[in-house]
This record gives structure tokens, C-alpha cells and sequence, in this order.
């Protein structure tokens, strides 16, 4: 996966241009220039997108999953991981989340017209979700949302494998979902919160970087979000026989920058 950072010259730059409107410019410079307040400084930075990883939000998973669909048209979700609760000075400083992956499908297709039947969607939820669903495509069983449904004999409509990493890193399943088990029945309104990332390359095994979407502020996603929410993230296919393969998965979080000292 590749690294999440900007360049120490980039990380400069923002501090020599903060310093610069919050002093001013004074002759003998040719176009003096009288100090802006922090706050207004603080705005400009904002407005202008400056933006910096935050680490501290940043999740990340090293635990694979496995998501095949066994049934025709059916299409499954379960959730991944998710974030801790933010506050409400990260959500104040926060610019936007993108969800990177290593990840891929099942590598081939029989389709005439090829297109990716796996995906990656983001969520804000007031509380971590705990869901494992299957629906299929018609208005009578889409209802269904949040319960496993068979095909008759009571067969489950997907195969969930979970491989933890070998070497964890201490706080990779403190997020996790606790009881992968559990399904929670979600309404229309709370399957609208979910958001697509991005999609694996159409019948590609091989696990690679993929980048998703980037979820600016002023994105839907962010509609509603108040303290105490979490961003989760899921994992989807559709279709028989069609697997997302999840090795890896990073959400990558960046909060608007301000200098580290004021002076």
C-alpha cells in the first residue's frame, strides 16, 4: 500500500505561507502588507484546501475477508471495520476521508460485456454497524436488507472467510467489528448513508493498491454528521460466483492544516 504522507518541502511551505499572513510584510518589501488575525488566517488555509494526514483518525486493517456470492442475483455486503467515535474538534478539523484497499476479485468472468461486480462503500452511522446482508434486484425482496436469505432449503446466499494478519499491530482490532455474527436489520434510510468508494478492476485476482473516492465536506456523505459517529466501511459483490477479496484496507483521514507552534 503506498505510504500515507506529503513531502517535508510541502509541510514547510504551509507553515512559511500561515507565518507569512499572520506577520505580514513590512518595508523594505515593495508591497507591505499589515498582519491578518489566526482566525482569518485560519479561513484562508481552509478555503484554500491545505490539508495534512491525520494519523490519529486514520484506520487501519490488516485482517482479510473473503465475500463470495453463492446465488444468482443476489448482492452481499458485511462490514469491514470502522473508525473510533469522532468528536467534535476532529469532525471541525477533518477535510476529507478516501478508503484505499489491496484488494481483487475472483479473476475471471464468463460476462460478454465485462463489468466489476465488486465494490467498497463508506458510511457514517451513530453507532458501529453490525451487519452482514443479501438482497436481490427485485422491489419484493429488496426489503429484506439485513437478513440472510436462501433459496428455498435455507442455504446462506454468500461465503464470509476472515484471515487475521499473522502480526497485528496492537490497536488493529480494537474497531473491528466485534461479533462479526450479529445482523442488524437496516432500514432504506439507514442503506442511504452508505456511499461507493470505488470498484476492483473487472476479473483482476492479483491484490493491488486501489484508490478510492475522495470525500471532500461539502460531499453527502457528511450530511447529517454530528459527535459521537463512526465512518465504517464495507465490502460488496453481486452476482454468482463473484468474490472481493478485501487483504487490506486503509482510511485514510485528512484534517486541515495549522501550524504545529504559534509564534
Amino acid at each position: 500500500m503506498a505510504p500515507f504522507e506529503i513531502s517535508n518541502d510541502i509541510f514547510i511551505l504551509y507553515h512559511q505561507l500561515w507565518r507569512s499572513l499572520q506577520e505580514g510584510l513590512s518595508p523594505p518589501y515593495p508591497s507591505p502588507r499589515s498582519p491578518l488575525p489566526a482566525e482569518l488566517v485560519r479561513i484562508i488555509v481552509r478555503y484554500a484546501g491545505l490539508a495534512v494526514p491525520d494519523r490519529t483518525l486514520t484506520a487501519t486493517v490488516s485482517t482479510r475477508v473473503d465475500v463470495r456470492c453463492k446465488l444468482g442475483p443476489y448482492k452481499v455486503t458485511i462490514v469491514w471495520f470502522y473508525t473510533k467515535p469522532l468528536t467534535s474538534t476532529a469532525l471541525a478539523n477533518i477535510a476529507q476521508v478516501q478508503l484505499v484497499t489491496v484488494s481483487g476479485d475472483q479473476g475471471w468472468t464468463t460476462d460478454q460485456n465485462p463489468v466489476s461486480r465488486t465494490w467498497y462503500d463508506v458510511g457514517i452511522f451513530p453507532e458501529p454497524p453490525q451487519e452482514t446482508t443479501t438482497s436481490v434486484t427485485n422491489e419484493e425482496n429488496r426489503a429484506k436488507a439485513g437478513r440472510f436469505s436462501g433459496n428455498g432449503s435455507n442455504e446462506p446466499a454468500a461465503d464470509i472467510r476472515w484471515t487475521p494478519a499473522r502480526k497485528n499491530k496492537a490497536d488493529d482490532w480494537s474497531w473491528m467489528l466485534a461479533n462479526r455474527d450479529i445482523q442488524k436489520h437496516f432500514n432504506q434510510q439507514d442503506d442511504m448513508r452508505w456511499q461507493c468508494s470505488h470498484f476492483n478492476p473487472c476479473a483482476h485476482r492479483k491484490a493491488e493498491h486501489r484508490d478510492g473516492q475522495v470525500f471532500e465536506k461539502d460531499h453527502q456523505l457528511w450530511e447529517g454528521v454530528k459527535s459521537g459517529d463512526v465512518i465504517a466501511i464495507r465490502v460488496g459483490t453481486q452476482y454468482l460466483n463473484w468474490v472481493n477479496s478485501a487483504h487490506r484496507g486503509e482510511l485514510r483521514v485528512w484534517k486541515y492544516f495549522e501550524p504545529v507552534l504559534l509564534v
